[in-house]
């Protein structure tokens, strides 16, 4: 049985929000009661890293409650947003692709955010006895590269166009 102590934020279930997360959803009662073991919940300031730039990738993170910024470093020292998430949503999920260290970071936007992390192993436990888990992650990796593929095709236009004004 689920410590409802635990997991209600304010009126609001945990496990309605772990609900809406793709990922999660397709969990049996019994797979989530573990998972919810195994996860460590945070409760995590404005403005703080919840992993940064170069470290080791060891979590795959649920976002609950409020809002993420992913971004990196350019070359020139620019931070590039490369997006902003509300809960509920997934990140980290580097930890699951094999990346020795992460090459963006992430950090919280609003005050109190909320953020189930689960370890890269008992993630990856949980793909190898859900198949439906795995299915999704695979789905949530392919909108990834749509996503990054349209930003790229966007930028390639604005090139063309900057070009052509110049012309």
């Amino acid at each position: 049985q689920l410590t409802t102590k635990l997991y209600i934020m304010k009126g609001e279930s945990v496990l309605e929000t772990i609900n809406q997360i793709p990922v999660l959803s397709v969990l049996d009662p019994d797979e989530l009661a573990e998972l919810l073991t195994k996860a460590k919940k945070r409760e995590i300031p404005r403005f703080s890293y919840v992993y940064s730039t170069g470290s080791s990738p060891e979590y795959v993170y649920f976002l609950i409650k409020g809002m993420v910024k992913i971004a990196i470093q350019s070359d020139h020292g620019r931070e590039a947003i490369k997006s902003i998430l509300d809960a509920p949503s997934m990140f980290g999920e580097q930890a699951i692709t094999g990346e020795i260290f992460n090459d963006e970071f992430a950090i919280t936007m609003q005050e109190g955010a909320v953020i189930l992390e689960l370890g890269v192993k008992d993630f990856r436990s949980l793909m190898e006895k859900n198949h439906k888990v795995s299915a999704e992650i695979i789905s949530f990796l392919g909108n990834k590269v749509k996503q990054i593929v349209q930003k790229g095709y966007k930028i390639g236009d604005r090139i063309v166009r900057a070009v052509k004004v110049k012309c």
